[in-house]
């Protein structure tokens, strides 16, 4: 089982709650629900977003890139979220990266992943979703579009 899927799990133990009723409270689709537990899929980026929201949690602690159990609300905006288009386009400019650097920095061999991710048709996986908070130097939260507290 991923990380993921345990801590997803051990947040719906800690509320007592079935995976249905723990899918209705996050708003997510009960057929798809179960999968993720299980750790046969991950949500969508629209879904991610649910979560964090919802159970207060960063997504950094949630898919298992850090250990520390953040909230979200520690740090971000939960009201003001900016599409993830806009910020992957926002962060590659601000880093004055091509599309070809970027794809590049992830280990893809094109830039048309890239492209997709920046055009909205195409949503990275999780691995390349944590890839892209790397090569920016950004929080989960932030790149999926949460704006930061000052």
């Amino acid at each position: 089982m991923n990380l993921f899927a345990q801590r997803l799990r051990d947040f719906r133990n800690e509320a007592g709650l079935s995976q249905r009723k723990f899918g209705e409270y996050l708003g997510i689709k009960p057929t798809n629900y179960p999968n993720y537990e299980k750790g046969l899929a991950y949500p969508c980026i629209a879904d991610l977003r649910k979560i964090a929201v919802r159970l207060d949690i960063s997504l950094d602690y949630l898919l298992g890139r850090i250990d520390e159990k953040k909230t979200l609300s520690s740090r971000f905006n939960k009201e003001v979220v900016v599409s993830f288009r806009e910020r992957v386009r926002q962060l590659r400019q601000e880093k004055q990266m091509t599309q070809v650097d970027m794809a590049e920095g992830m280990g893809l061999l094109s830039r048309f992943s890239c492209i997709h991710y920046e055009r909205g048709t195409r949503e990275p996986n999780v691995e390349r979703l944590i890839a892209l908070a790397d090569l920016f130097g950004v929080s989960l939260d932030y790149l999926v579009g949460f704006e930061e507290k000052f």
